[in-house]
């Protein structure tokens, strides 16, 4: 469950994608047919700049005016990115945490800039479940 900045809810599932909810009703409900990359939902996530997140097993969706599409994530073939976390720094970066692919950064600026931090820049494993930020 995610609190959407303008006080709307998120809600993933298992096999049924993303549902949004304001006031207590069903806005919208996302699924494949919508361009999630999978209907198994596990994270959301907003920058300050207003583009918002949807994290899968598939990887990662982008939410706008024009609709959901997939969020390129550098990566090796036979990767899935499997996102399961996306959380903001006190910088206003933004990171996403895969269980099979390390971790993203995609910068503040809204440029769309991606770092990504593996095994090769120095993580010891490639499964990062959650990331926290501190004060």
């Amino acid at each position: 469950i995610y609190e959407g900045k303008k006080g709307n809810y998120w809600f993933g599932t298992s096999n049924a994608g993303a549902y949004e909810v304001n006031d207590g009703k069903t806005v919208a409900h996302y699924t494949i047919e919508d361009g999630l990359s999978s209907n198994t939902v596990s994270a959301f996530g907003e920058k300050e700049c207003g583009d918002f997140f949807i994290g899968t097993e598939n990887g990662l969706n982008s939410f706008g005016v024009e609709g959901v599409y997939k969020f390129p994530l550098p990566a090796s073939e036979n990767v899935k990115q499997n996102v399961r976390c996306i959380n903001s720094d006190n910088d206003g970066n933004t990171w996403i945490c895969t269980w099979d692919n390390g971790v993203y950064k995609i910068d503040k600026d809204c440029i769309l800039k991606t770092t990504h931090y593996g095994k090769n820049e120095g993580l010891t494993v490639e499964g990062v479940y959650c990331m926290l930020k501190y004060k």
